[in-house]
């Protein structure tokens, strides 16, 4: 009579069944863990040179207050901008580019002031001299 929760190897060699389950969720575990593909570092550094030079051709956006990195597709764009219409620019860009699959919206918008009117008054007396 074999019990539901041994399986048999053989004449008299025994190995439970909860054995093989965790071999099952060890082998599992083992194919799910994936390790970073060589080939996709050199296509997120291409996509990450794209996205860039895609920002610095568009004349309306400060690409040098934005940085671009990419992981697995996904761009990531951190910085400063001084609008929100910048920052849909940046995205609308990066998104054009073949290959991003996703867009992660790390941008801030810092308003840039005109200077105050006794700064402008004080540089003119000085301009004056």
């Amino acid at each position: 009579m074999v019990t539901p929760c041994i399986r048999y190897l053989g004449a008299k060699k025994r190995i439970p069944s909860h054995f093989w389950s965790l071999l099952l969720i060890a082998a599992l575990s083992c194919c799910a863990t994936s390790q970073k593909n060589p080939a996709r570092g050199d296509f997120d550094e291409a996509l990450q040179a794209a996205v860039e030079e895609a920002l610095a051709a568009d004349g309306q956006l400060d690409d040098a207050a934005i940085a671009v990195t990419v992981v697995d597709g996904i761009v990531d764009l951190s910085g400063t901008v001084g609008s929100t219409d910048q920052v849909r620019r940046a995205l609308r860009r990066a998104g054009e580019i073949d290959g991003v699959r996703g867009i992660v919206n790390r941008l801030r918008v810092i308003a840039r002031q005109a200077p105050s009117r006794w700064l402008s008054e004080a540089l003119q007396v000085l301009d004056d001299q």
